[in-house]
């Protein structure tokens, strides 16, 4: 897992690169770096071109199943320190002292689970929102092909 995630931002970097001396050159280095013209690809390259860089879409990670949001919702960092305080407070309150008092302790894990609850409401809403812009959006590019222009939705 961590090497494809190594993978993932070594790729990342060297396409932040590429965009950087993409953007500092002038265009006659661009036509012949992406073996193109002032009068675009022809329909054969396409789909090399599709294959080489992928499709301009957003993509939605697909990881955002409801364990996974729990999961998220419960461990973040203000949920830790709770969990700190909590096993601080159950030593220093009920186990050591021999009056115990529960009441410090129900209410730093109260406040636990109402935070992981609005975290995980949050996360929720936000995905689901994120879904349906994502199925609002269509890419249409006006594209030069053998020297036509025409219309593409991608």
């Amino acid at each position: 897992m961590k090497i494809k995630k190594t993978e993932a931002i070594q790729k990342q970097k060297a396409i932040e690169v590429k965009l950087k001396n993409a953007s500092s050159s002038n265009i006659q280095n661009l036509y012949v770096e992406y073996k193109t013209t002032n009068e675009g690809i022809s329909i054969v390259d396409v789909d090399d071109k599709l294959e080489e860089y992928g499709k301009n879409a957003i993509q939605l990670k697909n990881n955002n199943t409801i364990l996974h949001n729990l999961k998220e919702a419960f461990i973040n960092p203000f949920n830790m320190v709770l969990i700190i305080v909590a096993i601080v407070t159950l030593f220093t309150d009920i186990i050591i002292p021999a009056k115990k008092d529960f009441a410090t302790f129900i209410l730093i894990i109260f406040t636990l689970f109402v935070s992981a609850i609005i975290s995980f409401t949050q996360q929720t809403k936000s995905d689901n929102a994120a879904k349906k812009l994502k199925n609002m959006i269509t890419n249409k590019v006006d594209v030069i092909r053998d020297g036509v222009p025409c219309c593409r939705i991608i």
